[in-house]
């Protein structure tokens, strides 16, 4: 499962595309909003240096290029379904 950490307060529009790409894309994910804690965004700030964190299974995947290019791998990991004949 993702794991989105970000803010809505300043508004974080990264943050909100890296939730509209996941459910655009149905990948199950979990929204962490850092805003009203101080202490959660200063040790988020040490990681990276801007919002969204993104986590899969507790590994950093990056910001919302790096969601990006994750979600792109997921289609290229997709079995196809070539069906032949009547259905």
């Amino acid at each position: 499962m993702i794991k989105i950490y970000g803010r809505t307060e300043p508004p974080c529009q990264s943050c909100v595309d890296a939730v509209d790409l996941c459910r655009a894309d149905n990948i199950d994910f979990e929204y962490h909003d850092l805003s009203m804690n101080s202490a959660a965004m200063f040790l988020a700030k040490q990681i990276q240096d801007t919002v969204p964190l993104i986590y899969e299974d507790d590994v950093l995947i990056g910001g919302l290029s790096e969601l990006k290019d994750y979600a792109d791998h997921l289609y290229v990991m997709a079995p196809s379904l070539d069906f032949v004949g009547d259905i």
